[in-house]
């Protein structure tokens, strides 16, 4: 027996359902979020990552320590795309639905695989580009499932697509460092500069006074526990741990499972309609990732590359 590779294979397991177990909790975070729709955006974040920053820093402070210099500047660098992505989600579902808005944002799993090759030679193979596209349709799929198909493009479907941009660049920025970070470390500085950036965006958005009057609701208080807990906290951890196990052309499919999984817990709990094409689309969306796992040529290739960066 191939002690090395039943090794890889266990580690590459384990990376896939820690990016399953982030995809499941940023789907449950649809409705939590729905609960929040009247509260200013940015305020919601500002507490949201405060919950997740503490939280880290108070059941593993001995992670702390393995905070330093790189990991300050890297961190900082790549969660600008990750923060921008949810800046300009947040701006676009002003302008269009819901719906359209997280097809377009969920279009990372075209960008991620674009990226690569554009900026780093990465070139997906058929399975893989077969995966890709189902995964798209399937997206979409879900997006009109309950009867929210719209004709055009509006300006909010613009600023939700370049935050798909700003989202595959988050993920292939992880990706390439993930396996440099202590996943617990890096969450807690990730989560601790998301509170920076959301109070700079309070300030500049006008929330403050809004934020200092604002009497939370016991469901309220709940949502955002489990956004800053679970759809934080936990699933940063776990998506740090994951890309680090995961090529980032498969770990971007592997996330789409959000919208799915968010369209199913919003039926479930809010009364949304997921709809005959939405249903067709999750089947779609779960079909692609099995399709991508099928193959290891496209993580072999990113190894590699990732190895020769580590050389240089």
């Amino acid at each position: 027996m191939n002690t090395n590779k039943f090794k890889n294979t266990n580690q590459k397991v384990l990376g896939v359902l820690a990016l399953l177990c982030t995809a499941t909790f940023w789907g449950f975070g649809f409705p939590a979020l729905k609960v929040l729709g009247n509260i200013p955006p940015f305020y919601i974040n500002f507490w949201r990552f405060l919950i997740s920053a503490l939280l880290l820093a108070i059941i593993f402070r001995k992670h702390i320590k393995l905070i330093n210099k790189q990991m300050i500047k890297d961190t900082v660098i790549i969660s600008i795309f990750l923060y921008g992505c949810y800046a300009l989600t947040t701006i676009g579902m002003e302008y269009t639905t819901s719906a359209r808005a997280s097809f377009f944002t969920c279009l990372g799993a075209i960008g991620v695989p674009l990226i690569n090759l554009i900026l780093f030679r990465i070139i997906p193979n058929l399975k893989l580009s077969i995966a890709i596209i189902i995964c798209v349709i399937g997206v979409y799929l879900i997006s009109i499932g309950g009867g929210n198909a719209d004709i055009g493009f509006s300006g909010g479907d613009l600023i939700c697509l370049s935050a798909s941009i700003f989202g595959s660049a988050y993920t292939i920025g992880l990706g390439r460092k993930s396996a440099s970070f202590d996943p617990i470390a890096f969450s807690m500085l990730e989560s601790a500069l998301f509170v920076v950036y959301s109070l700079i965006g309070m300030i500049a958005n006008g929330e403050i006074s809004v934020a200092l009057s604002y009497d939370f609701s016991t469901l309220e208080i709940a949502s955002m526990i489990f956004t800053g807990i679970g759809c934080s906290a936990i699933a940063f951890v776990c998506q740090t741990y994951g890309m680090a196990r995961v090529s980032s052309n498969k770990a971007s499919l592997i996330l789409t499972l959000e919208p799915v999984l968010g369209g199913i817990t919003s039926a479930v709990f809010l009364g949304d309609r997921l709809g005959t094409l939405g249903v067709i689309g999750s089947v779609l969306v779960a079909v692609s990732i099995i399709i991508s796992e099928t193959d290891s040529s496209d993580d072999v290739l990113v190894e590699t590359h990732e190895e020769e960066d580590l050389i240089e």
